[in-house]
């Protein structure tokens, strides 16, 4: 009895043997190949809601410190400074305003 490398099923002849390991190999690969795209799909979904649910707890972080700041304004009549070389990697208009040395923070509040 001759075994098949791949599957175990068992035949008669090595030439038997042979011509299903070459079906079974292309079925096993083909089988891996999806399996691997489905995890690249998923891995890639699960980016995507940690990217989203990141971006939205940063929106809302933002939106507590322009409250912070407009409380720190009014409670103690001061403005709040930013140290703005510190900031990178911001896609907003508010921080370009930031780095135009003519406008004010304060603007917004």
């Amino acid at each position: 009895m001759f075994k098949c490398g791949i599957c175990g099923k068992e035949f008669n002849t090595v030439e038997e043997r042979m011509e299903h390991e070459r079906s079974c190999v292309a079925v096993h690969k083909e089988a891996e190949r999806q399996h691997k795209l489905e995890v690249q799909k998923a891995e890639s979904e699960r980016k995507k809601e940690m990217a989203k649910a990141d971006s939205e707890r940063i929106q809302n972080e933002c939106k507590q410190l322009i409250k912070d700041v407009k409380h720190h304004r009014n409670t103690y009549g001061e403005n709040v400074k930013f140290d703005m070389n510190k900031m990178e990697n911001i896609d907003s208009p508010l921080y370009l305003h930031m780095l135009d040395p003519f406008w004010e923070f304060e603007h917004i509040f």
